[in-house]
């Protein structure tokens, strides 16, 4: 897998190297949104977030950080708010440039 699918997955390895990030730094992604691996790539206290981009369908959400739920993991059971069946877009999952420490833009041709 890595070799096959090493540039999307290679971007976000500098993000662990000292003082690149911090805890509460988000991590901006625009339109290559689904090229994102897994926020497990990510370091620990660093977010994904979405800014607004030429993709307009709706986008993932946040999992719930609750305390209290069913099984081990509490809060992989709600559903995040904005989300539809219908794949309407919800510009509540955006975030703006300008509050932006680490973007990730991807123009592929």
């Amino acid at each position: 897998m890595i070799t096959a699918y090493n540039a999307p997955l290679s971007v976000y390895t500098p993000l662990r190297l000292p003082g690149v990030s911090q805890p509460g730094d988000n991590v901006c992604l625009g339109k290559e949104w689904y090229r994102f691996p897994s926020s497990y790539h990510l370091p620990a206290g660093v977010s994904a977030k979405f800014v607004k981009s030429e993709f307009n369908g709706l986008l993932p959400g946040d999992f719930s950080q609750a305390d209290s739920g069913f099984g081990l993991y509490p809060g992989a059971w709600l559903i995040p708010s904005g989300m539809n069946d219908e794949n309407r877009e919800d510009p509540s999952k955006y975030v703006s440039w300008l509050l932006d420490k680490l973007p990730i833009y991807a123009n592929y041709f």
